[in-house]
């Protein structure tokens, strides 16, 4: 072995509850390389809310599979870099579920059909002082949920995938205590030929 090739760095996470500083136990991350996106380990939170492993220098981000009993998912990538002989901690925290809350369930579809869109981004804010409380992505199920307190909140599709318009109204909503604001939104296809036979052969 080459006696001067650089060493391996250290990756640390540390989970937290937000506002509390309280450590997580449970919480499941991958860790991918951001090179070619091959996932190159898992990790789980212990009782100190810690997870470690050690990785070569180079370029990666984390993906919580599994948010902590009782907490919020985390949305998004966390990017990272390992240099060699050092150690990476990164500091995750996750809002606990509102106890007084509901959940928004979004159903995303494409308009005159049951296809259901993968990757479509909605922020959710709230009605009463228009602030951003959320940002979530439809999974390949065209679904995405999200715990919220009790109150007044409006939708708005920030992405959408391509050959689809994107929507520009917003939509409004109502969470209330343990229950379900299931959503249905639909987007239509932007016009191109291969559309156009499409609906021309549904017509007939």
């Amino acid at each position: 072995p080459d006696q001067d090739a650089p060493g391996p760095g250290t990756l640390e996470i540390i989970k937290t509850a937000k506002g509390t500083g309280e450590r997580l136990t449970g919480a499941v991350f991958g860790v991918y390389r951001t090179l070619d996106d091959a996932k190159v380990g898992e990790l789980t939170t212990d009782k100190d809310g810690k997870a470690s492993m050690e990785l070569p220098a180079n370029d990666y981000y984390l993906k919580e599979l599994t948010s902590p009993a009782g907490f919020q998912p985390i949305e998004g990538n966390i990017p990272f870099s390992i240099v060699s002989e050092a150690t990476r901690e990164i500091i995750v925290e996750n809002e606990p579920i509102p106890k007084n809350g509901g959940t928004l369930a979004i159903i995303k579809r494409a308009d005159g059909t049951d296809d259901r869109m993968e990757g479509v981004v909605f922020g959710i804010y709230r009605k009463s002082d228009d602030t951003k409380v959320a940002e979530v992505k439809t999974d390949r199920y065209g679904e995405a949920s999200y715990q919220l307190p009790a109150g007044d909140y409006y939708l708005k599709e920030l992405s959408t995938i391509p050959g689809f318009q994107l929507l520009n109204s917003s939509i409004e909503f109502s969470i209330e205590k343990d229950k379900i604001e299931e959503i249905t939104v639909t987007n239509k296809r932007l016009p191109s030929g291969e559309d156009t036979v499409a609906l021309l052969v549904i017509k007939k």
